[in-house]
């Protein structure tokens, strides 16, 4: 299954906490990435320590959040946490979840099918030393290109009708960078929660995959490549890099 593939590869594995923790090490500009654009357009919760409450303060607005991210004190967990606390995180697993082989979602490739983030919600949690850690619940749209060729686009339709969604799928991720999160190192941890098909029975389903599948068909190259290969450090460090270019690109808007 796709949760033992994540298992061997990934959450058992504590040279992945040790590269994400390099990685993060050595982007300091992730921060301000996370803090001016993905703050504003996504959900956050910081939980931080407080001596007036047992359960600790709850940060939810990006005023608040900022505010606390300012200051310049923050120890390096909390600091990491912030840095990855944006799409960087979802790398590895969407390159797991799409990649080549069996056990996937889809198949690189294949059908023109593509993962989207529809949402993702952030949980940071900096209440205790050693503990610190982000937690992400990631909802993903399994898509294939709708087939819908017409020029006659409403309001409502012409967002929707370049593809159509099969199924949306839960992703959770946590990230603890402490050395001593786990008795092996830093945590990591990649969950599939749920997977469930966007389409029915009805009328209207039906023929909108069967436009879909007429249009597919069409495309004689369309291939399903088959291999066990685990996936290359280099598939993962090209998303990572794509990631980065958006950041770049970001900064430079902003300077």
């Amino acid at each position: 299954s796709i949760n033992d593939a994540f298992d061997f590869q990934f959450n058992a594995n504590p040279i992945v906490g040790d590269d994400l923790i390099d990685y993060y090490r050595s982007h300091s500009e992730l921060k301000e990435f996370t803090l001016k654009s993905e703050l504003p357009r996504m959900d956050y919760e910081v939980l931080v320590a407080d001596i007036n409450a047992k359960e600790g303060r709850k940060l939810v607005t990006p005023e608040e959040i900022r505010s606390y991210f300012d200051d310049a004190d923050i120890d390096e967990e909390s600091e990491l946490c912030i840095r990855c606390a944006n799409q960087s995180l979802l790398a590895d697993p969407l390159a797991m979840l799409t990649g080549e082989g069996t056990g996937k979602i889809i198949h690189s490739g294949s059908f023109y099918s593509t993962v989207i983030a529809n949402s993702c919600t952030f949980k940071i949690d900096l209440r205790h030393e050693g503990e610190r850690r982000v937690k992400i619940y990631c909802e993903l749209a399994v898509c294939v290109p709708s087939g819908d060729d017409s020029t006659e686009e409403t309001e409502e339709t012409s967002a929707t009708s370049a593809t159509l969604e099969l199924a949306r799928a839960n992703l959770i991720i946590q990230f603890g960078p402490s050395p001593t999160a786990t008795p092996s190192g830093p945590l990591i941890k990649y969950t599939l929660s749920s997977i469930v098909p966007s389409l029915s029975s009805s009328p209207d389903d039906a023929q909108a995959l069967q436009l879909a599948a007429a249009a597919l068909a069409r495309d004689r190259n369309t291939h399903i490549r088959k291999t066990d290969d685990p996936i290359p450090d280099s598939r993962r460090d090209s998303i990572r890099s794509r990631f980065l270019s958006k950041v770049k690109t970001f900064s430079q808007s902003n300077s």
